[in-house]
């Protein structure tokens, strides 16, 4: 296995225990953002999960949003956040769209996130009382 493929492994493996760190946890004991989990929580479960891989070894992850994709069935906007560094892409989220996601992405290439325009989430930008919140969910994942 090359070192990019053993990356790709240990990055899936740190994200699929979180992944299942939030299908487990009492939604009650999160914030308001995660209470339809993976729906709408894509940008918290990002931020955390950044966390969760640097403390597993792999640090650097930037927080990656792409904030006006089209649903072209049906002419709807929202918007997605995932993470990427060096071209490894994670998405913990994507499954929320009901368009056959799995529940875990960590790949180099994914034709659906590279068609949309993106921008880096500055994570410094959020208020005191927000990052409180998150880091306060962080701990209750950390406890599962």
């Amino acid at each position: 296995m090359t070192t990019v493929d053993s990356e790709r492994e240990e990055v899936l493996a740190i994200a699929t225990a979180f992944r299942s760190k939030l299908d487990h946890v009492s939604k009650d004991l999160l914030p308001v953002q995660f209470r339809y989990f993976p729906a709408g929580a894509c940008e918290s479960t990002s931020i955390l999960l950044a966390r969760f891989l640097e403390l597993g070894g792999h640090p650097g992850f930037r927080v990656i949003s792409a904030p006006h994709i089209t649903n072209d069935q049906s002419e709807v906007w929202y918007s997605h956040v995932w993470l990427c560094r060096d071209g490894l892409l994670v998405d913990i989220t994507a499954d929320q769209f009901n368009m056959g996601f799995p529940s875990v992405i960590v790949e180099r290439t994914s034709d659906w996130h590279a068609q949309h325009e993106t921008v880096e989430v500055p994570t410094a930008g959020f208020a005191p009382d927000q990052m409180a919140a998150l880091n306060r969910a962080y701990e209750v994942l950390l406890a599962q």
